[in-house]
């Protein structure tokens, strides 16, 4: 087993937080009816969400769009580990991801 570690700097999370708006509202689409109907809201409003994020992480801490981030990276592990998996069946590459995690340091 190997354990890469990576270390992120000056990330962008307005657009890495719009980047999951279309992840957010398509699992929000397929939760029941009134879910789709609010993710279907959403969805008409353009890039209002985008802009809206933007900035809100304007104004917040470092600290706290960090602990943001690695909350959503954990609620959207499975996932990620999935579609990393994917990627590297696709490249033929044996072996596969078993665990991601993003911690605040």
């Amino acid at each position: 087993m190997l354990k890469l570690e990576v270390t992120f700097d000056e990330i962008n999370y307005a657009g890495l937080a719009a980047g999951l708006i279309p992840m957010l509202l398509e699992n929000l689409s397929r939760k029941d009816v009134k879910s789709k109907e609010v993710a279907d809201l959403i969805a008409n409003l353009g890039d209002a969400p985008e802009r809206m994020l933007t900035a809100a992480f304007g104004e917040l801490p470092q600290q706290d769009m960090n602990n943001l981030i690695s909350g959503i990276v954990s609620i959207y592990r499975e996932d990620l580990m999935k579609i990393a998996n994917e990627k590297l069946k696709e490249q033929n590459i044996s072996g596969g991801i078993t665990d991601i995690r993003l911690e605040n340091v």
